[in-house]
């Protein structure tokens, strides 16, 4: 199964795709040794870019796209990340800044850069962060004046002097043409549509409702549709669209009937979809067999 981060980045690069982009993943980018600031013990393990994306028809910063993927369970509140960043607060675990470095440290703002500039000929693009869930204003992140226009301080700054693009709920907002990205994904991918409905269902029993609604809710646009359900349970399309969004507040024996039965079904699919690859395989070498034969 992928990791969340994994999903994530697919969705991510579908998104861009769809777009007319051209897509690298895991781009590795270190400070260089002889930066003043380097330090040896902790500057000597690699960072990524996790979506590295160019345009051959762009120019501009639109022409490259640099995607960071936060695939964080609990969702990403702009204003916490800035107060953690600013005041050097453990989170997750590590010191925030230190999934921000690109951001938040010059000798990694640089080496930032620079990966994009070798892998793409430009110092010209728009850094994306992408998300799985945002909680709060996410303009308190994208106009933060630290990240635009701070020059070799301490606190975060935007690298290459770019425009700074936040792309929450996975990318840049969620809009119709991403949604029906997702949906055409999970249509055509067995493996994708599968882990969508274990992602939701893991936030819902991780406690991240919101997030876990809102993965459901693209699972079932993309497979079953509401209407659909809506006969299964005898309820309206409507009254079961409320119990997938943020301010729905479900009764947990009806929201784990409706994962239930998506369960059900895709354990169905993926035993007709056995079936079906049985038959074809028994029908290649049926056909086999008669040109021996012959």
């Amino acid at each position: 199964m992928a990791t969340k981060e994994d999903i994530l980045e697919q969705i991510v690069e579908e998104y861009l795709v769809h777009k007319g982009y051209f897509v690298r993943h895991n781009i590795k980018f270190l400070p260089r040794k002889d930066h003043p600031d380097f330090v040896l013990n902790k500057d000597s393990n690699h960072s990524d870019i996790d979506v590295l994306a160019i345009h051959p028809k762009l120019s501009g910063p639109d022409a490259v796209m640099a995607v960071s993927c936060k695939s964080w369970q609990s969702g990403f509140n702009p204003t916490s990340e800035i107060d953690a960043i600013v005041n050097d607060k453990t989170v997750r675990g590590r010191k925030a800044w230190q999934s921000f470095r690109e951001l938040c440290v010059p000798k990694w703002s640089e080496a930032f850069v620079k990966a994009v500039q070798d892998a793409t000929g430009t110092e010209k693009f728009t850094y994306c962060l992408a998300v799985a869930h945002v909680k709060g204003d996410r303009q308190v992140w994208q106009s933060n004046q630290p990240f635009i226009d701070a020059d070799g301080s301490e606190v975060p700054r935007c690298v290459g002097k770019q425009p700074l693009r936040y792309a929450g709920d996975a990318m840049m907002a969620l809009t119709k043409d991403f949604k029906d990205t997702i949906q055409a994904r999970a249509q055509r991918d067995t493996a994708f549509r599968k882990a969508l409905l274990q992602e939701g269902v893991e936030c819902l029993l991780a406690g991240d409702v919101d997030t876990g609604k809102a993965v459901l809710r693209d699972y079932i646009n993309a497979t079953i549709g509401f209407e659909e359900l809506s006969q299964v349970f005898d309820k309206s399309s409507k009254s079961l669209m409320r119990m997938f969004v943020p301010k729905g507040n479900p009764q947990a024996s009806n929201l784990f009937a409706v994962i239930q039965y998506l369960q059900e079904q895709e354990q169905e699919q993926e035993q007709e979809q056995e079936q079906e690859q049985e038959q074809e395989q028994e029908q290649e070498q049926e056909q086999e067999q008669e040109q021996e034969q012959e």
